[in-house]
């Protein structure tokens, strides 16, 4: 790797999907602010993939072996290769980036010009990629209700996650909350409320996420609802989140993010992807103390479900 230190480790945790992870690297490496400055370098920690990872990663390193390392786990370590892949990289910053991610054009630059601004600062950066509620390319949150009121659910995305190195090496059990599926996002909770930190947000559109053949393969209800929603009532009751604030992330995750994500998923039963047990009796666990959101929530629900069946039952059948 570069023996001065960059101001921008892209960590990249990757388990067998190598097609994607090339596309993802080319799409930054093809970029000037990768080719002509030693200010960015690039991760890539492979949990122990099956598939052709590994040569893959080889291949990348090759291409600029003082800019990209590429690293294989001797074993799979799940979601603690998020860890594992920040604990590798050597900037100021170090940013986690999706697998199936994809850089667009100016996103180094983007990227980079705010890392400058905020170098010496002990903030935190958040790359919303254009979902923040403030529509200005950097919103500036000086405590956590601020920050969950602009960032909402996408606080659980692992492309948006950066820190300072510093923050990184001084962070104590960062897999305390691994079986929640969301350690990035109780981190970030924790970085934000026991050190006290501001978040820059970038709210420039800068990504593309490829949607992979196979994703997710846990219970998106058990995920976004116990745990995520558990976070946050946490810190409602620690006293950094307001109830007024709870209420409202509750009503946008039910119907931006859950009511459109049960139109694609197999519910009842698990499958290779996500799946959601029985959505109605557990989501009604968690807001019944909002009667018209559940109301309104269970009759687009059974809307959804009558004109799926419909068109499986009255589907023409080839021969």
């Amino acid at each position: 790797m570069s023996k001065t230190q960059p101001l921008l480790s892209i960590c990249i945790p990757t388990y067998n999907r190598s097609q994607y992870l090339k596309k993802a690297v080319e799409s930054i490496i093809c970029q000037p602010e990768f080719i002509n400055t030693d200010e960015v370098e690039i991760i890539i920690c492979d949990n122990c993939s099956e598939d052709d990872t590994k040569d893959v990663g080889l291949q990348l390193q090759a291409l600029h072996p003082s800019k990209i390392l590429y690293h294989r786990n001797e074993i799979n370590i799940h979601g603690a290769n998020f860890e594992k892949a920040l604990s590798l990289g050597n900037g100021v910053y170090l940013k986690l980036n999706n697998d199936t991610l994809i850089n667009k054009k100016n996103s180094l630059k983007i990227i980079l010009e705010l890392a400058i601004k905020t170098k010496n600062t002990t903030n935190l950066l958040f790359f919303a990629n254009g979902n923040a509620a403030t529509k200005n390319e950097i919103v500036e949150c000086r405590d956590f209700d601020e920050f969950v009121k602009e960032a909402s659910y996408w606080t659980t995305w692992i492309g948006a996650f950066c820190l300072s190195k510093k923050d990184f090496e001084n962070f104590e059990n960062f897999n305390q909350n691994l079986h929640l599926f969301l350690s990035q996002t109780d981190v970030l909770f924790r970085l934000i409320n026991s050190k006290k930190k501001k978040v820059f947000i970038s709210n420039t559109t800068i990504f593309e996420s490829v949607e992979p053949k196979k994703k997710g393969g846990y219970d998106i209800l058990d995920v976004f609802l116990e745990n995520y929603i558990g976070l946050l009532t946490k810190e409602m009751q620690n006293g950094n989140l307001s109830a007024a604030t709870l209420k409202l992330e509750k009503r946008k995750l039910l119907f931006k993010f859950l009511l459109p994500l049960l139109r694609g998923i197999k519910i009842d039963g698990a499958d290779s992807n996500f799946s959601a047990k029985n959505p109605v009796t557990r989501i009604f666990k968690y807001y019944k103390n909002a009667p018209s959101d559940f109301i309104r929530f269970y009759g687009a629900y059974t809307k959804i479900r009558f004109i799926s069946t419909y068109k499986r039952v009255h589907a023409p059948v080839i021969k």
